[in-house]
């Protein structure tokens, strides 16, 4: 059997890099994520079983195993507590394993794929968005549950409903599906309760804007996806004393800055393909733990192509084909975009309220 190199294949949840050898006498490996350049991630436990290769890695604080069969070149890959389950097809692309102390890197691959896909335009048109604002129900649940605050229709205001939003409900990636299936913010949050108050990136996503439009704000959640690989969903708000939108991501409980202006998602976009420096909200963090804004900007550079959003944004609807406008390059416009608007026009995206 091979006894060391690095496979690559696709996860699922991303292409990896499997590095595979002994490390003091023992069987090591270490898992790449190269779509977000997360890299040399030390795996739990290495075993050998004739040609197969067993591994545990932990992901999200979940036991995971990738089984490879060195002689076929197949595996597959198993989340157990979700269920999640993928058939690997392995490329052995070195005899060397390549192994490094973790790292993360903002891949040049995804830069370069960005600066590739710019042809945007900025065009007035006829207004198609839809908001219900001021909703007393969902108003008064959020209260209820500690997400109380003094509303000033400013950004700080904002930082505070999320600041309280993710102290009561966290992320942990752990249910992939529960957020399709309950439509409404007190769905979405009662769904989280039950759950020891967790849920994924997309449930917190619609917690928050639908708490925002509650309290008066114009906000959406918005799927970043990328060309290809998983998504990332975050909420974009409407801020009348900045006369802007702004991107905020309750996963990680941050805003973006550029300066001292935050940042849209699309200017996100373009502040990554020029490299700017970039900076945090002071309270940004995940589940307590202090964040790394080199691995946040890893994460999200393979996830700026496709902006999705509802058209009408409201308790009884949610982010599907037929009520979903989509923001993207003119290039990657096609007859497969299955949303109901599709279109590189910026101010149609998003529409001036001003």
């Amino acid at each position: 059997m091979k006894k060391q190199g690095i496979y690559q294949t696709d996860l699922g949840i991303g292409n990896g890099w499997i590095h595979f050898g002994s490390k003091n006498g023992e069987p090591f490996s270490q898992l790449s994520f190269i779509d977000i350049g997360d890299m040399n991630n030390d795996c739990i436990k290495t075993e050998l079983d004739g040609n197969q290769i067993i591994i545990t890695v932990m992901l999200n604080d979940m036991p995971s195993s990738i089984q490879i069969d060195t002689e076929t070149e197949k595996g597959v890959f198993d989340v157990f507590s979700i269920g999640f389950h993928k058939e690997l097809e392995l490329q052995l692309i070195s005899d060397i394993p390549a192994f490094d102390n973790h790292h993360i890197v903002v891949p040049e691959k995804n830069i370069h794929e960005l600066q590739a896909h710019q042809d945007y335009i900025s065009e007035q048109v006829e207004n198609k968005l839809q908001f219900t604002l001021s909703d007393p129900e969902v108003l008064s649940y959020a209260r209820k549950h500690g997400i109380d605050v003094e509303n000033h229709h400013d950004i700080k205001s904002c930082l505070a409903i999320m600041d309280k939003l993710c102290y009561t409900i966290q992320q942990d990636g752990v249910n992939y599906t529960h957020d399709k299936q309950n439509c409404g913010t007190i769905a979405q949050m009662e769904y989280a309760f039950q759950h020891d108050h967790h849920t994924n990136c997309r449930g917190l996503a619609l917690i928050l804007a639908g708490i925002l439009r509650a309290y008066g704000y114009r906000a959406s959640a918005v799927e970043c996806r990328p060309l290809s690989g998983d998504v990332h969903v975050v909420c974009e708000v409407y801020l009348e004393d900045l006369k802007k939108w702004v991107m905020m991501d309750p996963t990680n409980d941050l805003v973006y800055y550029q300066n001292t202006t935050p940042l849209s998602l699309i200017e996100l976009r373009e502040a990554m393909i020029n490299h700017a420096e970039l900076s945090l909200n002071e309270n940004a963090n995940r589940n307590g733990k202090e964040l790394d804004i080199m691995s946040l900007l890893a994460f999200m550079s393979n996830k700026m192509f496709y902006f999705v959003k509802a058209i009408d944004s409201c308790e009884d609807k949610t982010i599907t084909n037929d009520n979903a406008i989509c923001l993207t390059s003119k290039e990657l416009m096609n007859e497969e975009c299955e949303w109901k608007i599709t279109t590189n026009n910026i101010a149609a995206y998003y529409q001036k309220l001003f």
